[in-house]
């Protein structure tokens, strides 16, 4: 009850606020944003609801301004998941001189477009967590970094007494990745108690992954951290049954679509965790009352235009909020330079996923106290926060 009166002054401060300000100029010409992300290919479902935000915050802000009285339009590009199509992509963009490039939706794939932008931009936005940018450079990327949810992640084995650990990676970018965090972690003094059991790899085309997972379950791990998003992680879960392993898994918040849980409603393990930040769900709500108003003014405006947000909505939208909150200031005639400092000097911005701070120079504004753990309850067949942000217990006990 208390969520639905939240939500109710949430729309109507939404609606005062748009009333406030004039709508963008019919006649004017939109300013364009081009935007790449994976519509098709393994990461569809986290790229196409990426995508499907982008599309309520373009009305959002082209109903409260525009910028400099322009309305926006998100020129919206698929890279079909994959590193060739995103780079040929971001090569053409790179041909018209624009000033910002969002996307793309996968670490790799973010990664194999930066390498074009070093010297003269554009500034380049990633919504692949996974991402870790060079300070400094024109990439900047979404949500809280994977070195601080695997110590979020970490800490909440520990306080369980999930002290075995079986890891599944995939080889691709992302996996790779959280190989290395979780290295780095795990050395740390606080986790000398929790041991790696059993460590395999699995390629994102692989068909199967139960010689793995039969090696892992032979080491009889407490807890079974599973890395690949999209179809990848569908297959991990396949060969878990296949094996008759059913362990607490922990997975990419990437995975975290009502799609991908329905979809794989017969063979999902008993509980199952994802380490993100932000707005998954209304039972995560942030503390921080400029938090929370962003928060809920998302919420609305999802729901507004009927969409149940997931995970992976998210993750667009406060990048692509940041994006455009500095060419208001700036004017759309910025240069790319600008734009990274600006953006670089960001601090004090409340966005979904906490209050952001650029100055620390990690080109993601977002630490561990932004991070929190969601679960799946399949019984009401939603996402719930098992912790605060910054891993805070919740108020009630259901997760502890």
């Amino acid at each position: 009850m208390q969520l639905r009166t939240a939500v109710f002054l949430a729309a109507a401060l939404l609606c005062a606020s748009i009333a406030a300000v004039p709508p963008a100029a019919l006649g004017a010409s939109p300013y364009e944003i081009d935007v790449i992300v994976s519509l098709t290919g393994s990461a569809a479902l986290s790229g196409s609801q990426e995508a499907q935000s982008l599309a309520v915050l373009e009305n959002v802000v082209n109903t409260s301004g525009g910028i400099a009285g322009r309305p926006i339009k998100f020129v919206v590009a698929d890279d079909q998941s994959s590193p060739q199509v995103a780079v040929q992509i971001a090569t053409s963009v790179i041909a018209k001189k624009v000033v910002v490039l969002l996307g793309a939706s996968l670490t790799t794939t973010c990664n194999a477009i930066a390498p074009l932008l070093v010297k003269t931009g554009p500034v380049q936005y990633c919504f692949a967590p996974g991402m870790n940018p060079p300070t400094g450079g024109y990439a900047f990327t979404a949500s809280v970094g994977a070195r601080d949810l695997v110590a979020l992640a970490c800490r909440y084995f520990r306080e369980r007494g999930w002290l075995r650990l079986g890891m599944l990676m995939a080889t691709d970018a992302t996996g790779q990745e959280l190989d290395r965090q979780f290295a780095a972690v795990l050395a740390r003094p606080e986790n000398q108690a929790l041991h790696v059991v059993a460590h395999e790899h699995f390629n994102v085309n692989d068909i199967s992954a139960t010689a793995q997972l039969a090696r892992i379950k032979a080491q009889a791990p407490q807890v079974l951290v599973v890395w690949a998003i999209g179809t990848p992680f569908g297959t991990a879960l396949h060969g878990m049954r296949d094996v008759g392993l059913d362990v607490p898994v922990l997975a990419s918040a990437g995975d975290m679509t009502y799609e991908q849980m329905e979809q794989y409603a017969g063979f999902l393990p008993k509980a199952i965790y994802f380490p993100g930040s932000g707005a998954a769900t209304l039972g995560g709500l942030s503390d921080d009352p400029a938090v929370r108003r962003a928060q809920l003014r998302y919420f609305t405006a999802l729901q507004a235009a009927h969409i149940r947000p997931s995970y992976p909505n998210g993750l667009s939208w406060d990048p692509a909020m940041i994006v455009v909150d500095a060419l208001r200031h700036l004017g759309p005639q910025a240069s790319p330079r600008r734009l990274r400092d600006y953006i670089a000097s960001l601090h004090g911005w409340a966005g979904i996923d906490g209050i952001y701070d650029f100055r620390t120079g990690d080109q993601r504004g977002l630490g561990e106290n932004a991070a929190l753990l969601y679960t799946w309850d399949p019984s009401k067949k939603e996402f719930i926060a098992a912790t605060k942000q910054g891993g805070r217990p919740r108020d009630d006990t259901q997760h502890r």
